[in-house]
């Protein structure tokens, strides 16, 4: 299984400044596969949003990365690494936008924090935006400020333990260095959470994972949207649909729903 991570890297000469606007070699900013993220020296952590609407914003945050990386528009240059992250505020921080920014560039902090405010759009007011002079001294600080919290239990070596949307960070502070990227899942297109379910035909929602016909709390037609909780048990799937919450059964010969991840 090979897994995936996306970051801004270098520039089309192999250094950090004074390129050309734009990715110039396809390479400058990129989803690779993903490596051992730990050096000798450096603190190394990864940090996972756990706040408001928490699945929503992981799967922005993936595609945010991931249409920067393959527009070709975003270079790197960290003489100019604030241009993507102004365009993207002038632009209003939505996620299509990033196809209209023109060649800009940014650097690997600069691009995971434009990356998170765009992901986090639906909630973002003044206070909650990553400001333009994050880097990867103040990157922890600052994302946790906004609902990012340290995961532990991580296999830095194969990159086990981590789930896609977690921005990787490493710094070293005595010299000043360090790099950030995003672990995107084992697609080189990201890995999304799941949304929604798609109601095929009808079915009830009930209090337990479990046909009981004296339990059904709301039912649900063709067509109907179901919001997915994020709890299962084996094929029923904790759902909200109507205001009410409850499960709903998606196994069997035919499934009654079908996956929607989020737009």
């Amino acid at each position: 299984m090979t897994r995936y991570m996306c970051s801004a890297r270098i520039d089309e000469r192999g250094r950090i400044a004074g390129g050309k606007s734009g990715d110039q070699s396809g390479e400058e900013v990129m989803v690779q596969p993903y490596y051992d993220f730990r050096r000798d020296g450096y603190t190394c952590v990864a940090l996972r949003y756990e706040g408001d609407d928490k699945y929503a914003v992981r799967n922005r945050s993936i595609k945010a990365n991931v249409r920067g990386a393959n527009a070709d528009l975003v270079g790197y240059d960290q003489g100019q690494r604030s241009t993507f992250y102004a365009a993207m505020r002038k632009l209003g921080w939505k996620l299509a936008n990033i196809a209209k920014t023109g060649t800009c560039e940014t650097d690997c902090s600069q691009y995971q924090g434009t990356c998170s405010n765009i992901a986090r759009l639906p909630i973002l007011s003044k206070a909650q935006a990553i400001p333009a002079d994050v880097y990867t001294g103040n990157m922890r600080s600052y994302f946790e400020r906004v609902g990012y919290k340290v995961v532990s239990g991580i296999n830095w070596s194969t990159g086990a333990g981590l789930r896609a949307g977690d921005v990787l960070v490493r710094h070293q502070a005595s010299r000043g260095l360090g790099h950030t990227a995003m672990y995107i899942g084992t697609k080189p297109s990201g890995s999304l959470y799941v949304d929604t379910y798609k109601v095929i035909k009808t079915r009830y929602l009930y209090a337990n994972p479990k046909k009981q016909l004296t339990k059904r709390k709301k039912k649900s037609k063709k067509g109907a949207t179901l919001k997915y909780l994020h709890k299962k048990s084996g094929n029923w799937r904790y759902v909200e649909y109507g205001g009410v919450k409850g499960w709903v059964y998606n196994g069997g010969k035919t499934k009654a729903i079908k996956v929607k991840s989020y737009a």
